[in-house]
């Protein structure tokens, strides 16, 4: 992702299992997942800043930067034979009304604190969710409710440690793992080690596990064209499983919590059908005037510590 001067930048990236969507929150940025252009061994993404000068009017063109994009890196490159050459067409005039549009209804009714134990939070963004919910209502769209596919999908987790561990394999055989700054136990070059000991046989079964997600996210996108999704929820496991099927998505920001920090919503789609989910995506950010606000960012830096007498 570039962004210079108030002017948008857009760059494909390596998605992990939730780092991009969190970027793309927290940044306050909108991002789109891809599926069908060719990023060796992993999913794509395009992040569009939405910072600067021009703030609002390349936040009206994020989407568009995005089909630009895509419509020029889409396709094989003549590496990889297994890379499907689908058509992308982008119409940004296509009216949401005549797509079938869902929504995650369980996700969508998850309630913000746990029943049970009024300590737990499972649904942080409850009430902007419910708020899009209503956007769309006042859009004319009647949403059709529907279940994700029901998969053990942490099972197949190991599979998304072994494609990461596999694209920095030279980083890591090389020692250079080292100069990274986090460490920790769970950061990335940990867990590039640790996946070289994922075992073969669990490795297989899993892969065997995802062919039987992936027609089932399938059988499930042939009955609608886009789904609404909050973006994180408990026991919601749409981050996981679409990085698994390829599934297509777009990650709008939607509000700010009062302490000033960003929170998203989610758009997926079907297999080589990104321009719907940009058709949606759009449709629903010239509704709402999130994309044209930003967070306050100090000009100057804060002021260094005071030091400590003595």
């Amino acid at each position: 992702m570039t962004a210079s001067g108030g002017e948008a930048g857009a760059a494909p990236a390596a998605e992990t299992p939730s780092l991009t969507r969190r970027m793309a929150c927290f940044c306050y940025e909108a991002m789109l997942l891809f599926g069908i252009a060719l990023v060796p061994g992993v999913l794509g993404a395009i992040f569009v800043a939405q910072t600067g000068q021009h703030h609002a009017l390349q936040s009206e063109t994020a989407l568009r930067i995005y089909a630009l994009v895509l419509d020029a890196i889409y396709g094989p490159d003549g590496q990889d034979n297994t890379v499907i050459d689908a058509p992308f067409h982008w119409n940004a005039s296509v009216s949401p009304k005549a797509l079938r549009i869902a929504y995650v209804k369980a996700a969508f009714d998850t309630p913000q604190i746990d029943p049970a134990d009024a300590k737990r939070t499972m649904h942080a963004t409850k009430k902007f969710d419910d708020a899009a919910l209503a956007v769309f209502k006042s859009m004319g769209i009647n949403l059709i409710p529907v279940d994700l596919p029901d998969v053990p999908y942490d099972a197949m987790r190991i599979i998304l440690s072994a494609e990461a561990a596999a694209s920095f394999d030279e980083l890591t055989r090389s020692d250079r793992d080292k100069e990274l700054v986090q460490q920790g136990k769970f950061d990335w070059p940990n867990s590039f080690r640790t996946s070289r000991f994922i075992p073969a046989v669990d490795y297989v079964n899993a892969n065997r596990l995802r062919s039987i997600a992936i027609q089932k996210w399938d059988d499930l996108m042939r009955s609608v064209d886009v789904i609404v999704t909050p973006t994180g929820a408990a026991n919601l496991s749409q981050l996981v499983a679409t990085n698994l099927t390829g599934h297509p998505a777009v990650i709008l920001p939607n509000g700010f919590r009062d302490d000033g920090t960003p929170v998203s919503l989610t758009f997926l789609g079907g297999l080589f059908e990104e321009a719907k989910v940009l058709a949606v995506a759009k449709a629903y950010q010239d509704a709402t005037g999130f994309h044209l606000k930003r967070p306050n960012i100090p000009t100057t830096p804060p002021a260094p510590p005071a030091a400590t007498p003595g």
